[in-house]
């Protein structure tokens, strides 16, 4: 079932069309700006020691099932154009990566095992 898809653009190169093939889902294209203090400098604040970055991710939900259109993000430089289009009728590319969403008794076992970890380390006295 063919619906809206979004072609993805980078300096004028498709990087992707993504899209739900109009099953229910939910699509996300997101730009990160990450700013770090550089690692030398971990003590310091001042601007002229950050370090910043971005980054461009393309995934989403589709029937309940994680997906990204990239293995890895897409590293951004100063410069760079981002470009989104809305298309009708296209066929969006088949994701890169699937996975599925954990069940609820999955997600308390991941919890309850960060728990157990967590507990021991405030036990032992760590930071």
């Amino acid at each position: 079932m063919q619906g809206t898809s979004v072609k993805i653009e980078l300096n004028g190169r498709v990087l992707c069309t993504a899209g739900t093939s109009g099953a229910p889902g939910v699509l996300t294209v997101t730009v990160n700006q990450i700013v770090t203090v550089k690692p030398s400098d971990e003590n310091c604040l001042e601007s002229t020691n950050l370090e910043t970055q971005h980054s461009l991710l393309i995934g989403g939900l589709v029937e309940g099932s994680h997906v990204q259109w990239m293995r890895e993000p897409v590293v951004l430089h100063a410069d760079d154009l981002v470009g989104i289009r809305i298309v009708e009728g296209l066929e969006p590319d088949k994701p890169v990566t699937r996975w599925e969403e954990s069940s609820a008794e999955s997600r308390r076992e991941q919890r309850y095992q960060l728990f157990l970890q967590l507990e021991e380390e405030f036990r032992r006295g760590d930071s």
